[in-house]
């Protein structure tokens, strides 16, 4: 992802990375049952569709975070400083961190017995309290359970002033609880704004709300509002917030998003939970309507010349969101564009994808349709 992302900044490929591995990765080691990126010593975990996450995915995330806390200067001298030291000889992971170490100064053994050789991850309760914050961690699980494991927290705090201006405050959280300073001025802050840490997040009411202004005046980066929206449905998924609280977050705050990573996070989620939560269906399809029709009406139904692939990769979620969330419009021109298919007609590539799911849902000729294309094309796209 580095080398593509130096090369090609425009495809945003570290905002894909947040929903693709880092996301998934999060999602996997809240699960009870977990394994850690490494065992210590000879112990080997054997790569699985179970494990592969936590290796792969929470491994990369974990790297990250490193980059981010210590810098890349000191990354690469870590780096170098590893491959002088052991030059024509072996050496072992823990070896590795050993040398970054040595190199840095900092207390990268440690940070890798906590991120590296423990499972799961932590979640932070963040109060405030006059100037300032008071930060708890524990473990975070979809199943509640007492752990009295702690880890090595990189934080970042984002404070907003009354000025408009904003600061950012770094600490190194390697106890249960931490406390940090913040200017008299604050408006609103967040926690882990660039979501480099691999750890979610609690705020009490009060300053979720403030966030959620902040949401509202597009001043929030997309990441930083993805990273708070991701948050609080982890916490409904956790049972802390409730799926009302979550609708009326979202509806309120994103009604008028149109930012590529919080627009498809929302509506991916808001996707899965029009399919699980059978009873709520209306409600989640009420928001999930409002916001993807207003994103689509933003962004036009059809690719154009030179857009960005951000809008083009939203695009055609969002037509298919809309229409599984009863949009009329999306229904209307999903069918329009099916009937072209239908007719011997072309549909561009870039939405055809969700034309040819909503033409399989509500067009009689469908069967016939695909089963022709089943036996006669030559290529999957096709």
């Amino acid at each position: 992802v580095a080398i593509t992302d130096h090369y090609y900044p425009e495809w945003g490929l570290w905002e894909s990375f947040l929903i693709d591995g880092r996301d998934s990765a999060l999602m996997r080691d809240a699960l009870l049952e977990t394994v850690p990126v490494e065992l210590p010593g000879d112990a080997v975990i054997h790569i699985d569709p179970s494990s592969a996450p936590i290796i792969y995915r929470k491994g990369a995330a974990i790297i990250s975070m490193l980059v981010d806390y210590l810098g890349e200067e000191r990354i690469k001298a870590g780096i170098q400083h590893f491959l002088e030291k052991y030059k024509f000889d072996c050496a072992n992971s823990q070896q590795y961190w050993e040398a970054f170490e040595e190199a840095t100064g900092e207390p990268i053994s440690a940070f890798a017995d906590s991120w590296v050789y423990q499972p799961g991850y932590p979640i932070l309760n963040v109060k405030r309290e006059g100037n300032e914050l008071h930060l708890e961690q524990q473990r975070f699980t979809f199943s509640h359970k007492e752990y009295d494991q702690v880890w090595l927290v990189p934080i970042n705090v984002l404070v907003y002033l009354e000025s408009g201006e904003t600061r950012n405050i770094r600490t190194l959280m390697q106890e249960k609880t931490a406390s940090l300073s913040i200017p008299e001025e604050t408006v609103a802050f967040q926690v882990n704004p660039t979501q480099s840490g691999f750890y979610r997040v609690r705020y009490e009411q009060a300053d979720l709300e403030r966030l959620g202004r902040v949401i509202e005046e597009k001043k929030l980066s997309p990441v930083g509002s993805f990273g708070l929206e991701n948050d609080l449905l982890a916490l409904v998924y956790s049972g802390e917030y409730s799926l009302t609280d979550y609708l009326a977050f979202v509806g309120e705050h994103f009604a008028q998003e149109d930012r590529y990573l919080p627009l498809l996070d929302i509506v991916h989620n808001l996707a899965t939970l029009y399919l699980i939560a059978e009873d709520r269906r209306s409600e989640v399809a009420g928001v999930g309507r409002a916001i993807s029709e207003q994103a689509l009406e933003k962004v036009g139904l059809e690719p154009e010349p030179g857009e960005s692939l951000h809008i083009t990769e939203i695009r055609d979620e969002l037509l298919w969101a809309a229409f599984t969330f009863g949009s009329e419009q999306a229904a209307e021109f999903g069918a329009d564009q099916f009937r072209e298919l239908l007719g011997g007609g072309t549909v561009h590539e870039d939405i055809r994808s969700s034309v040819l799911k909503i033409g399989a849902v509500g067009d009689a000729g469908a069967f016939d349709y695909f089963a022709h294309k089943l036996r006669s094309t030559d290529t999957p796209e096709t």
